[in-house]
C-alpha cells in the first residue's frame, strides 16, 4: 500500500513515428499514463495490437485520431480500412505489461516502413507478412 500514489520510474523503450515532424526515432519512456500520453501528443490513447513481420506488437495510439486532422501513419495491406492515425509509440508486451522492444525488434519494425510519394511521410505496413 506504500506504493501508491508513487509514479513509476520504470522506462519502456519503444519506437516513436510522430505524425507531425515525420520522424522515427527509439523513445525511453516512462511507464505512465501521461508520460504514453505525451509521447504520442494525445488526451486519450488506445493500445492496438497488430501484427508487423511475423511478431504481434502494442501500439500507442491517439484514440481520437480519426476526429481530428493527423496523418495515416500505419494500414494494413491485407485489410485497406484498417488503418491508425497520428503519431504512434510501438512497444512489446509482456502479458498484460508494456515492455520494451528489442534491438531485433526496432530492425523488423523499421523494416515495415515506407514512405508516401507525396510528402515522404512515415506510413507502417502493418498485418501479416506473407
Amino acid at each position: 500500500m506504500e506504493n501508491m500514489g508513487k509514479l513509476s520510474t520504470a522506462k519502456i523503450r519503444g519506437l516513436l513515428i510522430d505524425d507531425k515532424t515525420g520522424k522515427i526515432s527509439v523513445k525511453d519512456v516512462a511507464d505512465d499514463f501521461r508520460a504514453l500520453q505525451q509521447v504520442i501528443d494525445a488526451d486519450f490513447f488506445d493500445i492496438a495490437r497488430r501484427k508487423i513481420g511475423n511478431k504481434t506488437y502494442a501500439i500507442i495510439c491517439d484514440d481520437e485520431g480519426l476526429l481530428k486532422d493527423r496523418r495515416i501513419t500505419a494500414i494494413n495491406m491485407g485489410y485497406s480500412e484498417d488503418i491508425l492515425v497520428g503519431s504512434l509509440f510501438i512497444c512489446n508486451e509482456l502479458g498484460p505489461e508494456l515492455a520494451s522492444l528489442l534491438d531485433v525488434d526496432i530492425r523488423t519494425i523499421t523494416q515495415s516502413i515506407r514512405y508516401n510519394a507525396f510528402d515522404s511521410s512515415p506510413i507502417l505496413l502493418i498485418g501479416d507478412s506473407k
